[in-house]
């Protein structure tokens, strides 16, 4: 009686080590690594990200102004390949990489930056960790007078200014120890204005179609272009 569930038992196990293989990238192309993220994409927008599974597959697709040390998780340069801060703790200045790169082939600049964080702080953009660019010096108050709960103001009130193409000086609203590692987080990720132009809603009032962020259309600055999304299946990343 043991023999006859002896082959079926192996069968199963061989089965079992196979598919845990399979998904650890132990089978297949040398240069290909296949994993489970969990769950499905909620979205692929850095403003909108809250689950784990999204803000997974962001860390591959972007690149901040720093990112974790994969060791230690300790905030190293990404983007940014230095930065100043002042004595007071309030204001960062950050040198960008020249060589740093869209996925279209532009190159990634501090305007980018820029223009990700004055849209997160639009109410439209509904983001997610909102209170995180609160940190900017001027932010609450700005995303205050859009939400219409304050005085209107206008964007050059609130602490962040790109200073020629390569250059980002941030101004904190108060000391932030740890601003390092919100920098390599999906809030402050830069976003590619051009090639989101053609889906913007209302006249580009930072209110944007989610199909910007659907491949072909989606640019990113990570080590990694989102080359195929299947709704429920998979991403496929290059």
């Amino acid at each position: 009686m043991n023999r006859l569930f002896l082959l079926p038992t192996l069968f199963l196990l061989a089965l079992g080590i196979l598919c845990f293989l399979i998904s650890a990238g132990g089978v297949g192309p040398s240069n290909q690594i296949v994993f489970c993220n969990g769950a499905q994409i909620h979205t692929l927008d850095p403003a909108g990200m809250s689950w784990s599974q999204d803000i997974r597959v962001a860390e591959g697709l972007w690149e901040g102004l720093t990112q974790f040390n994969p060791k230690t998780l300790d905030p190293e340069p990404g983007v940014a390949k230095r930065w100043t801060i002042s004595p007071d703790g309030r204001t960062y200045t950050f040198f960008l990489r020249h060589n740093a790169r869209w996925s279209n082939g532009a190159p990634v600049v501090a305007a980018n930056f820029v223009f990700a964080w004055k849209r997160m702080l639009h109410p439209a953009a509904a983001a997610a960790y909102l209170e995180m660019l609160f940190h900017l010096a001027g932010g609450r108050a700005y995303y205050d007078g859009l939400d219409h709960t304050g005085p209107r103001r206008p964007f050059s009130t609130v602490g962040v200014r790109a200073v020629g193409r390569y250059k980002l000086v941030v101004h904190l609203a108060g000391p932030c120890p740890y601003f390092l590692s919100l920098t390599a987080f999906p809030p402050f990720f830069p976003l590619n204005a051009r090639s989101m132009r053609p889906f913007a809603i209302d006249g580009g009032r930072d209110d944007y179609n989610a199909r910007f962020t659907r491949p072909p259309n989606l640019v990113t600055d990570g080590p990694y272009r989102l080359a195929a999304w299947k709704f429920h299946q998979y991403l496929d990343l290059v």
